[in-house]
């Protein structure tokens, strides 16, 4: 069908975000320490948090490629 679009951008926008939403309950078990520093909650977080900009920053590009895309919206004044 000429005129069906794929919504891969923003499904997978979409997807990202159900990730990082899944990471942040892994960044909440490095909150917890045994006593006042915690190497192994300190390891969780650094290797939690690389992962999650990266999705972070590949939404963002996404978005601005869809916002880019547009080229009309509604009908004219």
């Amino acid at each position: 069908m000429p005129h069906k679009q794929n919504p891969v951008i923003a499904e997978t926008s979409v997807a990202f975000a159900r990730y990082n939403a899944g990471q942040v309950g892994v960044l909440h078990q490095s909150l917890l320490h045994e006593q006042e520093l915690s190497g192994a909650a300190w390891v969780v977080e650094w290797m939690t948090w690389p992962t999650m900009l990266a999705t972070t920053s590949g939404s963002l590009d996404l978005g601005c490629d869809l916002l880019r895309s547009i080229t009309d919206i509604g009908e004219p004044a």
